[in-house]
């Protein structure tokens, strides 16, 4: 995540601040395993790649998100949570239409 957040965003945020939280697992599919470190210095993250930085309010995060990440993202900033062990998701696939 140091690595990666670097690169992005030109941060650097120590290791130990980082932390899973959540593991999402969809047979053969992917694998996420989904981070997030409290810092001042997401305060100085700039656009490095295609992606663009922005911050958001919680309470007004944009329509056009990824649904998951509307629930992620508050779960992250709770402060009363405990992710000594990162909550496990296991997704299932859709069931497909019979033709």
């Amino acid at each position: 995540m140091v690595r990666e957040f670097e690169e992005e965003a030109e941060v650097v945020i120590a290791q130990e601040q980082w932390r899973c939280y959540v593991k999402i697992h969809r047979p053969h599919c992917y694998d996420l395993d989904v981070y997030f470190a409290h810092s001042d210095l997401a305060f100085e993250a700039r656009t490095i790649e295609r992606e663009q930085i922005q911050l958001f309010d919680t309470h007004r995060l944009p329509k056009n998100l990824i649904p998951n990440l509307k629930w992620l993202i508050p779960m992250a900033l709770g402060k009363e949570a405990n992710f000594n062990t990162p909550v496990l998701i296991q997704e299932v696939d859709a069931p497909r239409a019979v033709q």
